[in-house]
Parts: structure tokens; sequence; C-alpha cells
């Protein structure tokens, strides 16, 4: 598992009383404008207080932990090109507080990074309208509790990587659009999502969607939920609902255990070596038009791998110990092969058609399509 930890611990400093919000347009010439970072010429500019808005290009900082206010969002980005660096402290919300991180919509070209982003009564950071972003080394926690609303929530075309999302409302993290966008590539990495109230990655409407390296465990409805993309070396554990939910995607070595119902379901998607254990439904629910290959499911409380619908090809996968059948299915247009089942309750296999590989035993196999 590829999948960094991020912790950030940072003090919280409480500021008393109503703010009014300022806006940080400063022209470059400014007082605000003239701190230099050690390392870099760039100009900096700090964020002293919130609720504040940010109408101008440029590269910003916190000097120190901010505390919201009631009724406001924390920092609203209306202008394009702009780099949020956290530097480690957090962006708190109060009782009342909107969302910690705003965007204007068709803004593009948003980056964040470097610290947290915690207990809004909306989303942490709500960059859905903004047309592209980057999200580095964050966490986002106990957003959206009041109105089980997401973690962090951020357009198609956008990069999200080494995020720990936790004990958020609704989802933790959600990557994608309200509308398709031909032209987006979307990618999640390294990141973790776990004991939000709804799910914990959410990716969809990209024209090329990657999650990688990620993991979802204790989430309140389904793992890890993608669309039209690739799911790769990513875990699913212990979630309420499914573990793996993929439409259209193509995965691989990623696994899914102690969920509360299927381990994987799919929908028009290309599995390959992955796993699937003590799931409380089936180990691997094979939609329609779906390619099954290489794969284990032991111990599901359901079949290990179940066919519900047509065209699904399912070859070279162990089936081991499930409560179910090994392999079950009753559309005679699914193609099983060259499958080991060992001591699932039900049987090894419930399969209709003729695209079924003759049953034999493994010594003396006369078929190279034979299930074990």
């Amino acid at each position: 598992m590829g999948t960094s930890r991020l912790f950030l611990f940072a003090t919280t400093a409480a500021f008393t009383g109503l703010m009014s919000a300022p806006t940080i347009a400063q022209s470059p010439d400014s007082a605000l404008a003239q701190f230099l970072d050690s390392t870099s010429t760039e100009r900096r500019i700090p964020i002293k207080t919130i609720p504040t808005t940010i109408s101008r290009s440029g590269s910003y900082f916190l000097p120190r932990n901010l505390q919201g206010v009631s009724g406001s969002d924390g920092i609203t980005v209306t202008a394009s090109d702009v780099t949020l660096d956290l530097n480690g402290y957090t962006l708190e919300g109060v009782a009342g507080s909107k969302r910690g991180i705003d965007a204007a919509s068709s803004v593009e070209r948003i980056v964040i990074l470097n610290g947290m982003v915690r207990d809004w009564d909306e989303e942490g950071i709500y960059l859905q309208v903004a047309k592209t972003a980057r999200l580095e080394n964050l966490t986002v926690a106990k957003n959206g509790i009041p109105f089980g609303e997401p973690g962090l929530s951020v357009a198609q075309d956008s990069t999200v990587h080494r995020v720990v999302a936790t004990e958020n409302g609704g989802d933790g993290i959600v990557v994608g659009g309200n509308s398709p966008n031909t032209n987006c590539r979307a990618v999640i990495t390294d990141s973790v999502a776990s004991s939000n109230g709804g799910m914990g990655i959410r990716a969809f409407r990209a024209l090329a969607m990657t999650v990688e390296n990620c993991a979802a465990w204790s989430n309140g409805s389904i793992g890890i939920k993608a669309s039209e993309g690739a799911v790769r070396g990513c875990t699913a554990r212990s979630n309420l609902g499914r573990g793996f939910e993929l439409v259209q995607c193509t995965a691989s070595d990623s696994v899914a255990g102690n969920n509360g119902d299927d381990g994987f379901s799919l929908f028009a998607s290309d599995v390959d070596n992955c796993k699937s254990h003590d799931n409380a439904g089936d180990g691997f629910d094979l939609v329609r038009v779906n390619k099954l290959r290489n794969s284990t499911a032991s111990g599901n409380a359901g079949d290990g791998i179940r066919c519900t619908n047509e065209r699904n090809l399912v070859d070279g996968n162990l089936l081991v110990l499930n409560q179910g059948w090994g392999v079950f299915s009753t559309d005679i247009r699914n193609s099983v092969t060259r499958n080991r089942a060992v001591d699932n309750s039900l049987g090894s296999y419930s399969v209709a058609g003729s695209n079924f590989g003759p049953e034999q035993a493994a010594g003396t196999a006369t078929s190279p399509w034979a299930n074990f």
C-alpha cells in the first residue's frame, strides 16, 4: 500500500468578535506584498484574518491559525491563478460558519497546499465551479456535519494528492462535475478517506479519471465510487456499503475487505488481480459487460462471484470459503472459464449456458478452459 500518511498538528488560535471581510487585492508595491519567502524571490501575501476574499492572482499564505465567524465563508477566491499555502496551519470554522474555502464560478488554476481545514458547517473546501484545481498535503476534517456536506469537493479537471478526509458529514473526497467535460483529466493519488458520513471517495464525469494508491475505510456508505477511469492499488475496508462501485473503469491490484455489502460492484468494467474478502455481500457483483480476471474472493457472506446480468467474462479467478456459490450466473451469455473454487458453502459453480468451461479435477483436466 503506497498511501502516504499525513498528520498535521497545529494549535488553533481563537479570534473573538465579529470581523468584516477584507479583500486581498493590494498593489504589488503595498506593504502587505513585501513579504519575501526565504527560499524564493516570489512575493507571497499573508492572510491575517478571515473572512477574506482573494480577488487578484498571486501567491498567498497563512502566517498562523485562523478561525472563521458565523454566517460567512472563510476564504473566497474570485481570481484565477491563485496559490494558497496554509503553511502548516489550520483554517477552523465555528458554529454557523459556511465553507472554509470557496471559489467563484469559472476561475482557473487554483492551488491549495499544506494545512488543515476543519469544523466548517458546509464543505471544508468547495471548488466545484472552478475549472481547474490542485490540492496537496491537506487534512479536511469534521466539515459539513449539520448538512451532510463533503469534506472536499472539486471539479473534474483537478488533482488531489496526499489528502486526508476524515469525519466529515457527507462524502470525504468528491472529484467531478455537474456536467461531463470531455477535456478533463482528474487524478486522486496517495489519499485517505475515513469515518465520513457518506462515501469515502467519489470520482465521476471526466474524460480520464485516475484513483491510485488511495484508501477508504469506515465510511457511512461506499468506500470508493468511480466512473470512466482507472483504479489502481487502492483499499476499501470496513465501509457500511460496498467497498468499490465501478462504472466503465479498469481496476487492478486493489483490495476490498470487511465491507457491509459487496466487495466490488462492477458495470462495464475490466478488473484484474484484485482481492475481495470477508464482505457482507458478494465478493464481486458483475452487473453486465464486465471482465474479471486473476482475482480472489474469499470468506464473503454471499457468492464469491455473482453475475447478475449478461455478457460478463469470468476467467482465472480463485473462489475460497464463500458462504454462497463460488461462481453464480443465470444468464447464458456469460463466459466462465479457468476458475478454481474451493470449499464454498453452496458449491463451486451454478452457471447457466454453454459458455462454461467443464468442471474437472485439476490433475486430470482435459480442457484448457476447465474450471476446477
